[in-house]
Formats: structure tokens, sequence, C-alpha cells
């Protein structure tokens, strides 16, 4: 006889000519409802890519993470675990290890239970503090020319360079070149505002990154610094920067003097470059063009160790 009612329903359902809605009606008063689980918590949070797991709070519904110095936390990716049937950002559907989430601020989970009743869980993600790292070179009294020349037919430009060993992992975040004077036309003496690009090349050349950085008239000598850079660089890894001033074998031919010891091989783990010619911006940028020298400038870089 149990047999026969179990398979009665059904034959029933299946012969019937009740629409959905009916059938789960009638299905629900022979068997009782389907349980409608309040269940709505996180059981886990973590950025699996960084190997971090998150820790949860339960009673203030609260999950926090500290991720490395330098992690850029704008687009991650978190994986979770829930007991709820569903969980957002707003309107947005969050499917775990897939849904990246700007995390530069709390970002709030909302979690949906069966029944319909929700959560909500702030989840903060801290980025832990680096070592601060830094070279500077600075001995030496001497200078070597930058900039514009209005006396060479033609006019020319003067780039300076210097090699630079990192032995440490760390986020390149600035590089700075000291000059001795102020920028001024060779000719008249005249100033004005002036754009210095600096290259970032590795070991064989290759522009890695290119930073342009105005320098107001009102400039009288000292250092120049590009920042931010926020670059991820290895330990053991030899970069090459190269600075040159936009414009300046035509239009702003301005020219100053770059700090420099005159020392050969002053900075033992690395070395100066320039260029001197007739260059446009686009042949200032060929590496081909740049040789190497005998003495290193005045350089500072500056970064964190995660």
């Amino acid at each position: 006889m149990q047999i026969v009612k179990l398979i009665f329903p059904l034959i029933f359902l299946a012969l019937s000519g009740e629409s959905g809605c009916e059938r789960a009606d009638l299905f629900n008063e022979m068997n009782g409802p389907a349980v409608m689980t309040d269940a709505k918590a996180i059981t886990s949070f973590s950025f699996t890519t960084l190997g971090i797991t998150a820790t949860i709070d339960d009673i203030a519904y609260a999950i926090t993470a500290t991720v490395p110095y330098g992690t850029d936390v704008t687009a991650m990716v978190a994986s979770f675990a829930t007991t709820g049937a569903s969980v957002h950002i707003g309107a947005t559907l969050q499917i775990s290890g897939s849904t990246p989430n700007d995390f530069s601020s709390p970002v709030t989970y909302t979690v949906t239970a069966g029944d319909g009743s929700m959560q909500d869980y702030s989840v903060t993600v801290n980025i832990a503090a680096g070592t601060p790292y830094e070279i500077l070179h600075d001995t030496g009294s001497n200078s070597a020319w930058f900039g514009g020349d209005a006396n060479y037919a033609g006019g020319r430009n003067v780039g300076q360079g210097q090699s630079v060993l990192i032995d440490q992992d760390i986020i390149l975040e600035s590089f700075s070149i000291s000059m001795a004077t102020p920028f001024a036309n060779n000719v008249d003496s005249s100033t004005g505002d002036v754009t210095l690009r600096l290259i970032i090349r590795n070991a064989g050349g290759v522009m890695l990154d290119s930073i342009d950085l105005v320098v107001p008239a009102s400039y009288s000598g000292g250092w120049i610094t590009w920042t931010p850079i926020n670059m991820s660089v290895a330990s053991g890894t030899t970069l090459i920067f190269t600075a040159y001033l936009v414009g300046g074998y035509d239009t702003n031919e301005l020219t100053a003097y770059i700090d420099a010891n005159l020392v050969t091989d002053s900075y033992s783990n690395g070395r100066r470059y320039d260029i001197n010619g007739a260059y446009t911006d686009a042949a200032m940028e060929t590496w081909s063009n740049w040789g190497t020298q005998d003495y290193d400038l005045h350089f500072w870089l500056q970064g964190m160790i995660p």
C-alpha cells in the first residue's frame, strides 16, 4: 500500500491538466512544503592567488584580510563559501573565485538565505606596511651638460642616464636626479617651464615605462623626482634610467648642469649613459643612440620592500 500511495500522486500530477503552480500546490498539500532555510553565513573567505585567508567575525559580521605591500586591490577575486542561497555586492551576483571587486575601501557582501532573509558582511582589505628601500649616490661635486644647446649648429639635445642594480625584491616608487643649476637658455639666459621625460629600461635597453615631469621656471636646482612609478622589481635586476629635455633640440633649448661624480666607477653597480646630438624626441628615445660614460650621476632611487 505504501508503494501505491507514492506512485499515485505522481501519476495523477502527470495526467492531470493542472498548471505548474497548481501542481506544486497539490504536491505540497500531499507531501508538505519544501524546507526554506534561513541559513545565510559566509563560512570562509580567501584570496587564493595570494595565499591569503581572511578572518571572519561571526558576531560583528566583519571579514578582514591583509595583503602584501604593493598589491593592486582594485580588481581582486575572492573565493568564499556560504550557507546562503546567493551572495551579492549591490545588484551584482558574486561568484566565488570569479567575480573581481575593488577593495580600496570596505565592501559589503549581502548573503540571501533560501527563505529570502539577508545578512550583510563588511569586507575590509588592509595593505601591509613595507620596509623603506633606497640607493642614494650623491658624492662628488662635478657636473655635466643636460638639455638643449642653441649654439650647436641645428640645435642639439643632451640626455643623461644611469644604470642601477636592485639587490632586493622591491616596489620601485621614485627616481631622482640632481641638477647643479636651474634651466636657462645658454644664449640669453631666459627661463621657462620644461618637461623632462624619464624612461626606465631593462638591462638590454628595452623600454619598460616612461614618465613626464614638468619642472617650473621657478626651479633653482636640486633634486628632481619622478613619482609615482609603482613597478615591481626582482632582486638582482639592473634598471637603466635615461632622462632628456622634451623638445630640447628646437623649441625649448634650455639647459642645466646635472650633478655628477667624475671619478670612474664611483658607483660600482652601474654606469652613466648619455646622448648628445641634434636629435628629435623619437631619436632621444632610440636606445642605439645612447652610450656609456666612465663616471656616475647623482641619483636617488626609493622604494619599498614588500
